[in-house]
């Protein structure tokens, strides 16, 4: 038995290769490539808190997302669709994170020593709401004009990486099984791109009284998804 079962995996091994190689040589650049594209708005957000940081508080939490973000495209290049969504969660975990932990160096300074109270994208929206009453109407004002919110894409993504129900449960079956064809790949690379405009969307709101500070290229998305009388009550001086 212990024979066969070795033969197995080494004939599964084999066909993982195979299919992963095969992936790569016909679609895997042309997927990267638009998985890079799809993170560069995630990389204008990096590139901002670096700039506006005033200590170096939470930065691993940069750092992070853009790892993440690179573990992304490796995986659209190979094919690994559900390691894909993981990485695509984590880089807005980390990233809706940092605005909590920049602030908060005691905090961060207890999950660095002890792992613990790492705060979620939930507890980091409610944090943002409880410190700023007009943000929730903010927020309102984006999802009726702006899809999809942030809450929306982070539970398609936690459906994914929990498995939540039979749509996104992982299937069983042989090792080659885990490598995506092209189309879903490509799906997943609007996931990538779905859920970084969520979080702009968010990031914008949560800042929207110092919008001039803001990438601008998020700022005017937003502005210009919004009706005038909603844009004037989003921002606090004119766009």
């Amino acid at each position: 038995m212990a024979v066969e079962v070795t033969v197995d995996a080494s004939t599964q091994l084999r066909d993982l290769n195979a299919a992963i190689q095969k992936h790569w040589s016909t679609a895997g650049e042309s997927l990267a490539l638009a998985t890079a594209s799809a993170a560069d708005d995630l990389a204008l957000w990096l590139v901002h808190f670096r700039s506006m940081a005033l200590s170096p508080t939470a930065s691993d939490l940069l750092s992070g997302a853009q790892a993440a973000a690179l573990d992304t495209i490796a995986y659209a290049f190979l094919g690994l669709g559900r390691a894909a969504i993981t990485s695509i969660r984590l880089q807005v975990e980390l990233l809706i994170g940092y605005t909590y932990f920049k602030d908060h160096p005691i905090e961060w300074d207890a999950v660095r020593q002890t792992g613990d109270g790492f705060m979620m994208v939930s507890a980091v929206t409610k944090y943002h709401s409880d410190i700023d009453p007009t943000l929730t109407a903010r927020m309102q004002m984006a999802s009726q004009r702006l899809s999809p919110t942030l809450q929306q894409m982070y539970k398609i993504l936690s459906a994914h990486v929990h498995g939540q129900s039979p749509y996104t449960l992982p299937k069983s079956g042989p090792l080659q099984t885990i490598v995506v064809d092209e189309a879903t790949m490509r799906l997943i690379v609007e996931l990538q791109t779905q859920s970084i405009d969520a979080v702009s969307t968010f990031l914008v709101a949560v800042y929207a009284h110092d919008w001039p500070q803001l990438p601008q290229t998020f700022v005017s998305r937003v502005a210009k998804g919004l009706t005038p009388t909603q844009r004037k009550k989003f921002f606090s001086d004119p766009v």
